[in-house]
């Protein structure tokens, strides 16, 4: 088994404005691999190496405190992902499967998050993220659907450098 080899291009940027309480933080990048690892079709517990898959995308995120208790961040990605060369051996045929996306990975991703601190002790969380709907089948048959999760928190310190974070997470309860 050889390893995978690839190359990845990226370019990006960072900013802060508003005596570093506001930032935003950008990146495109290109990330090319071949001699990947997938699935055997006539045996899913093991897997076979070749072919290549490649993906190319942006990012963009930020960070904004508009008073010293408030801290927003949220972020978005996009990628766009493919197989460029791939083939799999079902019931006997050699099956092309070059232009489908590879296994989970999702399209979009899109997070964000309000942190808020009551008597600088305290600290008050609430999150959401968000992932577009994505396979998990090379074939791209097998599509699970996008799902939005909401979480929250609740930190405070126990001891000058101890903290206690309590969490909550898929708080609607909904099953993905």
């Amino acid at each position: 088994c050889r390893l995978t080899t690839g190359r990845a291009y990226e370019a990006g940027f960072k900013a802060s404005a508003w005596g570093g309480r506001a930032s935003v933080t950008g990146a495109a990048y290109r990330i090319e691999q071949r001699d990947i690892l997938t699935r055997d079709p006539a045996n899913p517990a093991l897997a076979v190496q070749g072919g290549r898959q490649s993906s190319q995308g942006v990012e963009l995120s930020g960070v904004l405190s508009p008073v010293k208790p408030l801290r927003l961040s949220g972020g978005v990605s996009y990628t766009d992902a493919q197989y460029d060369e791939l083939s799999e051996l079902v019931s006997g045929v050699r099956i092309d499967r070059s232009g489908n996306r590879p296994i989970n990975i999702p399209s979009t991703t899109v997070n964000a998050s309000a942190l808020y601190t009551i008597a600088d002790k305290v600290t008050l969380g609430g999150f959401l993220r968000h992932a577009s709907a994505f396979y998990t089948d090379t074939a791209n048959t097998i599509r699970v659907a996008g799902h939005t999760v909401l979480d929250a928190s609740l930190s405070f310190p126990v001891a000058p450098q101890a903290t206690v974070t309590l969490r909550g997470r898929n708080l609607t309860d909904a099953f993905y």
